[in-house]
């Protein structure tokens, strides 16, 4: 996300991509991924690819939280979720 701070948001969008595949066997790295390709999408403009990555991770989320009986830190990650999804329908 460095590169995202810094104004190179394609490279940025390159490098998420590529680490994509090695999200698929931890839960918490899928969610993670998402929710930083919603801000390059947020960062593009592009406001319903950034919606849909934030609903991929709220829902990954959801499942989460319904399953381990509401750990803090699953609640603190729908949280931000939550917020970063009430910044992009605000736009």
């Amino acid at each position: 996300m460095c590169y995202a701070r810094e104004g190179y948001i394609n490279r940025a969008e390159k490098w998420l991509t590529k680490a994509e595949t090695l999200t698929h066997e931890n839960h918490k790295n899928t969610i993670i991924f998402h929710s930083n390709m919603a801000c390059i999408f947020k960062q593009k403009n592009d406001l319903d690819t950034a919606i849909k990555h934030l609903t991929i991770a709220e829902n990954m989320l959801n499942q989460i939280y319904t399953s381990c009986n509401s750990s803090k830190k699953i609640e603190r990650m729908l949280i931000d979720c939550w917020l970063n999804m009430s910044a992009l329908l605000s736009s």
